[in-house]
């Protein structure tokens, strides 16, 4: 996830935090220290780091539980609304995922029985006990109501994974999604009206955040059920392309498209792999189109393709890759793009606002290549980042109709 530090790892999985919390902690401890002085503001943010403790203890009773099913988790990201631990694949069996979605919940329970037995609980459900001294009952009384909100039968809580899980052992994994997706809807609904009459900024807050995923694992649920219907047949590539052996890479290009559909914005070759790039707007297409050739025997053929901008990877046939970054969004007046993966900058000539930077034999572990910089006028200036760049793609797609 962007704009995260890495912290430590254990057993393989790697915790980070994001920049977003670390500005809450400050925001929480600038307020509360203005509110009761360095005292009052020390013990709320030291009250708060626990508290984000027990929820990466949660997040990490997920990621146990799923690596006893074979599934590993890359890292867990600590966020100002709570942890998020990104599971490699979400678990076919509906027990396999019962069990994963019940173990965050039951790291809440060990920690509010340990606490239970060490002091005095009885208070625990008093309205006020958030603000009471005993730093141990206000932690047992946050676990407490961890417990139950994870529990709500709501996409993306916990109770709303167990809901479709049980669910799935009676009907299809979709229709149970579906299912389960519609209550946590209902349940946002719900919060959302609730903190419109209270007033409640942080109820009408989670509404929206339970509703958007609960559509998102609606709509992943139905795309993979689709998927399953189709032989992989259906999504290969039937028509290939020959030259002759003695065919130049530019004739392999060429002969992708025809002349009067596209124009060819650049080519990049790198011992027998190349990539191209097509402006089809031409032929009605709203896009670039970006071509993988690969030579075999000194014969140039046609491989994989992609429709779209930004940055790509590429696996070829070895262990290394190739990462790209690509589009037409070059200032007026541009004329050369620099780029950055892991460390190598490049620097390519752009083409009527078109340009492609390549970065071959790229670990597989390396990150996204990212634009650096354009050159207008002889004077290098910061490229957008990809959030403004997408902001600008989305703007000119609805301007189109799409």
């Amino acid at each position: 996830m962007g704009w995260s530090l890495p912290i430590f790892r254990v057993a393989g999985i790697q915790l980070r935090i994001h920049v977003t919390f670390l500005l809450l902690i400050a925001w929480l401890a600038f307020g509360y220290y203005s509110e009761g002085g360095s005292a009052a503001a020390l013990g709320r943010v030291i009250f708060i780091l626990l508290l984000f403790v027990c929820v990466v203890l949660h997040e990490f009773g997920h990621a146990f539980a799923a690596k006893g099913f074979g599934i590993n988790t890359p890292d867990i990201t600590l966020l100002p609304i709570g942890g998020v631990a990104r599971l490699e694949r979400m678990p076919e069996e509906p027990l396999q995922e019962l069990v994963i979605a019940m173990a965050g919940p039951a790291v809440n329970v060990v920690i509010a029985l340990a606490l239970a037995l060490t002091i005095d609980w009885h208070a625990v459900m008093e309205p006020r006990v958030v603000e009471s001294p005993n730093l141990g009952l206000q932690l047992l009384a946050m676990n407490v109501w961890l417990l139950l909100f994870n529990l709500l039968p709501a996409f993306p809580m916990d109770g709303g994974r167990v809901l479709r899980a049980l669910l799935a052992i009676r009907m299809p994994y979709a229709r149970a999604t579906q299912i389960a997706a519609n209550v946590g809807q209902g349940f946002a609904f719900m919060f959302g009206f609730a903190g419109l009459l209270i007033p409640n900024p942080f109820l009408i807050f989670i509404a929206l955040f339970v509703y958007i995923g609960a559509s998102q694992e609606a709509a992943l649920a139905q795309m993979k059920d689709v998927s399953r219907r189709f032989p992989v047949s259906s999504a290969m590539v039937r028509e290939f392309r020959s030259l002759p052996e003695d065919a130049t890479l530019e004739e392999a290009v060429r002969s992708t498209f025809p002349p009067q559909a596209t124009r060819v914005v650049a080519v990049r070759e790198h011992g027998d792999h190349a990539l191209a790039l097509f402006d089809t707007r031409p032929s009605g297409e709203p896009y670039l189109y970006q071509v993988h050739y690969w030579r075999s025997k000194g014969r140039w053929s046609e491989g994989s393709s992609g429709n779209g901008y930004g940055w790509h990877r590429y696996t070829l046939e070895s262990d290394l890759g190739v990462a790209t970054v690509w589009g037409d969004d070059a200032p007026a007046g541009a004329d050369r793009v620099r780029g950055e993966c892991e460390g190598d900058i490049r620097e390519e000539e752009v083409q009527q606002g078109s340009y492609l930077l390549v970065w071959w034999d790229v670990p597989d572990e390396a990150r996204a290549a990212e634009l650096s910089s354009f050159r207008v006028n002889g004077e290098w200036m910061r490229a957008p980042t990809m959030e403004e760049r997408m902001e600008t793609i989305r703007a000119s797609l609805r301007s189109r109709g799409f």
